[in-house]
């Protein structure tokens, strides 16, 4: 009986399913880290005031433009 790949096509399906095999072992094991949410709304504060300020940056540049 014939093998229905050749010997690099299967050392890659090899290769491929260990590396994903690793991968998804560890996405199981692996805890995330505690996220600190006081930081993070920091964050977001500070994100949308620049987002704003670009608007506005933008819609004078049209206006005067």
């Amino acid at each position: 009986m014939e093998l229905p790949f050749s010997g690099i096509e299967l050392t890659f399906i090899i290769v491929a399913f260990v590396i994903f095999s690793l991968y998804g072992l560890a996405s199981v094991c692996i805890q995330p880290q505690e996220v600190d949410v006081e930081a993070m709304s920091v964050i977001a504060v500070f994100h949308n005031k620049i987002k704003v300020n670009m608007n506005i940056s933008s819609m004078n540049a049209v206006k005067y433009g």
